[in-house]
């Protein structure tokens, strides 16, 4: 005997659609670099979002498959919109945004910083760090002593939440380790820090081009060298991904 497959809590639709639809309006470039992220690396579903009774996010955004949620959708057209659902106050409404939207890096208001630790302190460190613990964490994770690092970056935190350098390189490890959604996170935690964070721009860039989003992804690596037009990375993301745009090839060329 076949079992009733049991339709998901979270899709459970309510009555807060006006201030949820405002909450997307708000924070379309947030919401849709997490949709297009999953959509990249997880393939078609749902990006369910918990929010506040104030509409402020208060958990890292998860994934659902659509073959465990489909069935219990009205039909719409899977390949040309994301799906979102905000999770709150145990409560769900479903948001359908076109797959097209074209983003920018999330803005954010950065963090308040004091005379101790100023925000020059930290655009410096970005892009050549003095900070002894976090460069003892570099040497272990040159070597792939991943853990030990880690150790070192939570440490710096801890003593310092302020250096939002330490935050991008976590969310590297957490890549390396393929804990996708922790990553997006702390790249997103370091910019609310410091927004000119062009090294957490420059990895969210990256996810979003191995995602198969490209020209997001040169945009994103175009705001990482507007802030450090000497970065590397940088440079190199906007000849990779000018080299995909004038070509039209289909494969990636070898890193």
């Amino acid at each position: 005997m076949s079992q009733v497959k049991q339709k998901p809590s979270y899709l459970v639709t309510d009555e807060l659609t006006h201030a949820h639809n405002e909450f997307v309006s708000n924070n379309l470039d947030l919401i849709c670099l997490w949709a297009k992220i999953f959509r990249g690396y997880c393939g078609i579903g749902a990006v369910i979002i918990q929010l506040d009774k104030n509409c402020r996010i208060i958990d890292i955004p998860t994934f659902s498959p659509e073959k465990d949620i489909g069935e219990f959708l009205p039909k719409f057209d899977w390949i040309n919109h994301h799906l979102v659902s905000f999770l709150c106050d145990g409560k769900i409404t479903n948001h359908f945004i076109g797959a097209d939207v074209e983003i920018d890096v999330p803005t954010f208001d950065g963090a308040d910083f004091n005379d101790d630790y100023t925000i020059e302190d930290d655009n410096n460190e970005l892009k050549e760090a003095t900070n002894k613990i976090f460069l003892e964490a570099q040497v272990w994770f040159a070597y792939e002593e991943y853990e030990k690092s880690e150790e070192l970056l939570s440490k710096g935190i801890r003593e310092n939440p302020l250096y939002s350098r330490a935050y991008s390189s976590l969310a590297v490890i957490r890549a390396v380790q393929q804990r996708l959604a922790e990553s997006v996170q702390l790249n997103l935690d370091a910019l609310s820090i410091n927004p000119r964070n062009f090294r957490a721009i420059y990895n969210l860039a990256y996810a979003l081009y191995y995602g198969w989003y490209e020209k997001d992804a040169r945009w994103f690596f175009k705001r990482s060298a507007e802030y450090h037009p000497d970065y590397n990375g940088a440079l190199n993301g906007l000849e990779l991904t000018k080299a995909i745009e004038d070509t039209n090839i289909t494969e990636r060329p070898e890193a």
